[in-house]
């Protein structure tokens, strides 16, 4: 405390030339003066220079000292001799006094020996100073990407987490971790695999034409994998979407199920911006009978345009709509021909027809249906049952369906009971 009452003295008082402590010098309000003592420590043996550091320090981390901004701004100065402080600078990120937390990040944005800690201070709680570690990194760029892509092999979740964040902030300057990346954006961790797949849709043509070129790798796996990650990615990189189109035809039929899944799982949006062999690639993918086949379907059906959607109230559109590949649409126009009421009984047949899919939703939406048309079909109870039945996404039942409150009995003239209700 004696020590550090003199040199708090000596700042205040500005003995510029009477003080002989180097650490009252650096404290000094005069430019001239401080910038000697910097340059007499920058030229002094390892041993005074870490004396100093740690003076400073020593007032960094007194929160009572009225020096401590000072303090801040003499490490600041220092540059390079001040490596021993950057623990303390990183604490000092978040400080209430705004001029030691600005001399603080514009000493770790300066320190490359700062890099490593900064990395490592990213599993921080504070959200606060999380924000300006992250921050210090991406000043870097490129320079912290190593250091980075490091924090993915610790097997903390919250490192690999937030370096997937800086990185993908860095943009095209993290091109060199791509290849980290990627192994994290098919990690058995749902938030560390989408984290890391946002990072590489940040890093835009570098992430794209790395993948295109692992889809044309020799190992399998590779392939396979790029197609995995591409699945995350929407769109996928114009880069690599030609190399994706290409893998449904390779050898591999693990690679060729990966490709077609990736390209089902985009939404209709992000057809049109793939290139425009990928018609032709999926219907000859959908001829096979692998797996491929499958999604290239599913791709095919979300490729189509979609329909322009019908009027409220016309039965005959509604009656197709029932027909459509897209579920969404069947269920929608099921829905709407129940609030029609008695007026879409034409319907009927094909809303029979729609309530034999095994999904529970279409099920729930056409019993409706047929109930809202002729309420005496509800002593089927197989239309019961799949109107109570919860499906996932379902809420209402069947007293919120849509339309009249209580419709009308009618008599159709030549209705026939259905043979399978």
């Amino acid at each position: 405390m004696k020590r550090l009452a003199i040199f708090s003295i000596c700042a205040a008082a500005l003995l510029q030339a009477g003080c002989s402590s180097v650490t009252g010098r650096l404290l000094a309000d005069d430019p001239l003066v401080r910038s000697e003592a910097i340059e007499a420590v920058a030229k002094s043996g390892e041993k005074s220079k870490n004396k100093a550091v740690a003076r400073l320090k020593k007032i960094l981390k007194n929160k009572d000292s009225p020096d401590r901004a000072r303090a801040a701004a003499a490490i600041e100065d220092l540059g390079p001799a001040a490596a021993g402080a950057i623990p303390e600078l990183i604490a000092a990120l978040n400080d209430a006094d705004t001029d030691v937390a600005d001399s603080a990040d514009r000493a770790l944005k300066r320190l490359d020996a700062a890099t490593p800690a900064l990395a490592a201070a990213l599993i921080t709680t504070d959200p606060a100073l999380r924000s300006k570690v992250s921050q210090a990194l991406i000043y870097k760029g490129a320079a912290a990407v190593p250091v980075l892509i490091k924090n993915f092999e610790k097997g903390k979740k919250e490192l690999a987490l937030w370096s997937a964040a800086v990185l993908g902030q860095m943009g095209p300057a993290a091109e060199s971790a791509v290849p980290a990346l990627a192994r994290a954006a098919i990690s058995n961790d749902p938030a560390v695999a989408g984290q890391a797949s946002a990072a590489l849709s940040a890093v835009g043509a570098p992430a794209g034409l790395w993948l295109a070129a692992a889809l044309r790798s020799a190992n399998p796996s590779s392939r396979a994998g790029a197609s995995k990650v591409l699945s995350s990615m929407t769109p996928p990189p114009a880069e690599a979407a030609e190399a994706l189109i290409g893998a449904l035809e390779d050898a591999d039929e693990k690679v060729r199920g990966q490709a077609a899944m990736a390209l089902a799982s985009y939404p209709p949006a992000s057809y049109s911006s793939l290139p425009k062999n990928l018609a032709a690639a999926l219907e000859k993918a959908a001829g096979g009978t692998d797996a491929a086949a499958g999604w290239a379907k599913t791709a095919i059906a979300k490729a189509a345009p979609a329909a322009p959607a019908p009027k409220a109230n016309d039965t005959a559109a509604l009656t197709a709509a029932l027909r459509s590949p897209d579920q969404e649409a069947r269920i929608t126009a099921a829905a709407a021909l129940g609030a029609m009421g008695p007026a879409a009984f034409e319907a009927v047949p094909d809303l029979w027809i729609a309530f034999k899919s095994k999904d529970c939703r279409q099920r729930s939406a056409a019993a409706g249906a047929l109930i809202r048309i002729n309420p005496r079909l509800k002593k089927y109870g197989a239309l019961s049952r799949a109107l109570d039945k919860v499906c996932p996404g379902k809420k209402a039942r069947r007293q919120n369906l849509p339309g009249p409150a209580a419709p009308a009995p009618v008599k159709p003239a030549k209705a026939q009971p259905p043979s399978h209700p």
